[in-house]
């Protein structure tokens, strides 16, 4: 993924779309393994095995970096790939809920996901500052609690561990 945000003749799209199903079809790691397969880890992520450690361990690793001087990144842009993005990501979602593979509900939760993937108004192809994406992904998840589906889903999801395909 790496050569696709550092190198412009590279076509991101192919890799949007991976993505966007990952988290559409709300994919989930078993393990550090497949979260690293699924992109939800790099490479260079600590990994702890014992899940009580977890707490202990981040607090130290923050510490350590603090002790060292650590100073956060300039904030990163990110290349989005504006309504042509939008429009291919949308066409993915038509086929799939015409062939009933999503509910009418996923389809609108999809729908926000890929309008903050591909940088919401944004005509074409370009870079944003991270903070922007942020600000498209607080107003989307704000939008949806709106709707009661979003509530029902989320019940459902705690009560009993499965996603309600509302």
């Amino acid at each position: 993924m790496n050569r696709v945000l550092e190198d412009e003749s590279v076509d991101p799209l192919p890799y949007v779309k991976e993505a966007f199903k990952t988290i559409g079809m709300a994919k989930v790691s078993d393990g550090a393994p497949k979260a690293r397969e699924l992109g939800y880890l790099r490479d260079s992520d600590m990994i702890v095995m014992h899940r009580d450690l977890l707490l202990k361990t981040a607090k130290e690793q923050a510490l350590a970096m603090a002790g060292s001087g650590y100073r956060p990144p300039a904030e990163p842009k990110i290349r989005l790939l504006g309504q042509t993005g939008y429009s291919a990501l949308k066409l993915m979602l038509y086929i799939m809920k015409e062939s009933k593979y999503i509910s009418p509900y996923d389809e609108i939760l999809a729908e926000k996901v890929a309008y903050v993937m591909t940088g919401g108004d944004i005509s074409e192809q370009q870079e944003v500052p991270e903070s922007y994406v942020l600000k498209l992904e607080r107003e989307a998840i704000l939008e949806l609690f709106d709707d009661e589906r979003t509530f029902k889903r989320m019940e459902h999801m705690l009560k009993t561990g499965k996603a309600l395909r509302n």
